[in-house]
């Protein structure tokens, strides 16, 4: 599980090292989504769930790991 709670933060900082480019950028994250959809679907714990549970948690994931890092919360 701890693979799908650093990837998301691994991939969000990786847009500090390049130059922003709207057209790769939004290739980039296109495929971090399938990356991380795939993964989820692999994981034995979400065998039969639905295409809408499966968006759900990805978004879920991916929302909240931003707000972590956006707003610093645990470093209080």
């Amino acid at each position: 599980m701890v693979q799908y709670r650093s990837r998301p933060l691994c991939f969000i900082v990786s847009f500090s090292f390049y130059t922003a480019n709207p057209e790769n950028d939004g290739k980039r994250i296109q495929e971090f989504y399938l990356t991380m959809e795939g993964a989820i679907r692999d994981q034995p714990l979400w065998a039969g769930a639905t295409e809408e549970e499966i968006d759900s948690a990805l978004e879920v994931l991916v929302n909240l790991k931003t707000l972590l890092m956006v707003f610093d919360i645990f470093s209080v």
